[in-house]
């Protein structure tokens, strides 16, 4: 006698409601992308203020750290800042007809703080000190803090391990297989750029300064010599991040420069 081994059907699976953590770090994955669309989100934000000077800072890509620094004032609704939908550049569906501005829909810098914590330093015209509050999952970590500060506003983004996902996730996009060098090489040279840092990967290391005799080699050559070492060092453990590891063995006791130029005997 046979045995129906056929499955009993199942259930389809139940709609349900995606907790609201969920739905805000999917969102935040739509509108930030990778490390340079929070830089662009952040200067555009700084644009559409009025700022007449704006500073970015990055670090190792964009993975630990962005902060971008400007010459504007006008950020005294700090307790609603990083929430979703709050913004100043609209009250009603008929502005969209007159919008001119960069952005209006107020997700950028709640994104941002799905994705990583977000502190914000501020002073507004006529006062002697400045406000420092923290962001987390589009809210307020603490009440605002009195603080030293310079004219204008400084958001900084700061991620770990825990919660640079949507980072990561772009380099993963990205790994080098080879035939895919071209479109890897812009988006590396992308953000060294933004980091003030291509000189490290398409320069090799100037030689070791070396005193004549008699004299001392001038500390700030020592320094710039370091300096350029530990770019370079920098530099080839992002590159080494987004190989594939076969490649990664190759290449893996070069410098910046010597593995950008293997990587276009192999694959250029």
């Amino acid at each position: 006698m046979e045995t129906d081994t056929t499955p009993p059907p199942q259930e389809p699976p139940r709609i349900h409601r995606l907790e609201k953590s969920v739905v805000n770090r999917i969102a935040a994955g739509e509108v930030i992308q990778r490390p340079v669309s929070a830089v662009k989100e952040l200067v555009e934000n700084s644009l559409d203020a009025g700022s007449t000077s704006i500073t970015v800072t990055v670090k190792d890509g964009g993975l630990k750290l962005i902060q971008v620094s400007d010459d504007v004032n006008d950020y005294e609704d700090l307790p609603i800042l990083c929430e979703r939908h709050t913004t100043s550049k609209l009250t009603s569906f008929e502005d969209l007809q007159s919008i001119n501005t960069m952005g209006f829909r107020g997700e950028a810098l709640a994104s941002m703080t799905y994705v990583a914590h977000v502190t914000v330093t501020t002073i507004t015209s006529g006062q002697l000190h400045g406000y420092k509050v923290t962001y987390r999952d589009g809210v307020m970590e603490s009440e605002p803090k009195a603080c030293a500060a310079v004219k204008g506003t400084q958001i900084m983004m700061t991620t770990s391990s825990a919660n640079n996902s949507v980072f990561r996730g772009f380099f993963e996009k990205q790994k080098l297989t080879g035939p895919n060098f071209i479109n890897w090489y812009r988006q590396l040279r992308i953000v060294l750029s933004i980091e003030d840092k291509l000189n490290y990967l398409e320069q090799p290391i100037p030689p070791a300064p070396v005193a004549l005799k008699g004299q001392l080699v001038a500390p700030e050559i020592t320094a710039a010599h370091i300096t350029w070492i530990k770019g370079s060092k920098e530099i080839v453990g992002l590159m080494l991040m987004t190989m594939e590891p076969e490649i990664q063995r190759k290449l893996e006791n070069l410098h910046a420069h010597e593995m950008l130029q293997e990587l276009k005997t192999l694959f250029a």
